[in-house]
């Protein structure tokens, strides 16, 4: 530990008994790191401290995900993996070039010993892939849907041979044309997200065998947060051979 308060007094003014803790804290996961290769875990944030300690929000709300279609996958990781991962989870990278779209680069280290990882080897970003999935196969996107989120009990989604698109109408109006409503929406959609979960994710704790670019839910209840620029990624896999 020696070093490490010594390597970051000379970089920045940290509470060095919060670095103690970090230690007792993360302990579980330091080591399984060190297992892993020292696959790091980074994460975006909009924020400035140089190391801090968060809890995880268990009540994440989507950003550009529609809400009824973040609620199907929310059940089908509770059904399949036993937590709703989309939003009572932390996202992370292990490519962290990747992180600065979002804010300031951090090293994520869960707390505890009851963390998880919920992560695909194939897919890259699970609602771009259910997008992608619904126009090869049913000639249907995510975007839809937000047509059919405010239409009215008797509006539909009907299929222009014209214009090649859907369009939202009353259904009483649109005569023979090809139509789907908004429960034949949601179910193709639940059945396309359940597929999509159950044949590409996986919950582990080891990210060994995880690609360098995919998304990964951190399943813990709190984690600390290191900004990368205090400390170089050879110097903390140094550090952590030498304390655990």
């Amino acid at each position: 530990m020696t070093r490490l308060i010594k390597h970051l007094n000379e970089n920045n003014p940290l509470d060095l008994l919060n670095l103690v803790q970090f230690k007792k804290d993360c302990l579980p996961y330091l080591k399984q790191l060190k297992k892993d290769n020292f696959k790091f875990l980074y994460s975006g944030r909009r924020k400035t401290d140089p190391i801090f300690k968060q809890k995880v929000r268990k009540d994440r709300k989507p950003l550009d995900t529609p809400e009824e279609i973040h609620n199907l996958i929310d059940n089908e990781f509770f059904y399949q993996h036993g937590v709703k991962a989309r939003s009572q989870s932390l996202f992370a990278l292990t490519d962290w070039i990747k992180t600065g779209f979002y804010g300031n680069t951090y090293y994520v280290f869960p707390v505890g010993n009851k963390y998880s990882f919920i992560y695909s080897n194939n897919i890259t970003d699970l609602f771009v892939k259910i997008n992608d999935t619904l126009q090869e196969r049913y000639n249907l996107t995510t975007s839809l849907w937000r047509k059919l989120e405010s239409a009215s009990k008797d509006d539909v989604l009907y299929w222009s041979n014209l214009n090649h698109q859907y369009f939202v109408g009353d259904k009483h109006k649109v005569g023979d044309k090809e139509i789907i409503t908004k429960q034949e929406y949601l179910s193709i959609t639940k059945s396309v997200i359940s597929s999509l979960i159950r044949k590409n994710y996986t919950k582990s704790r080891s990210l060994s065998d995880i690609p360098y670019r995919n998304e990964i839910m951190v399943i813990c209840d709190e984690a600390w947060m290191i900004d990368k620029n205090l400390i170089s990624i050879d110097y903390m896999k140094s550090w952590i051979q030498e304390n655990t």
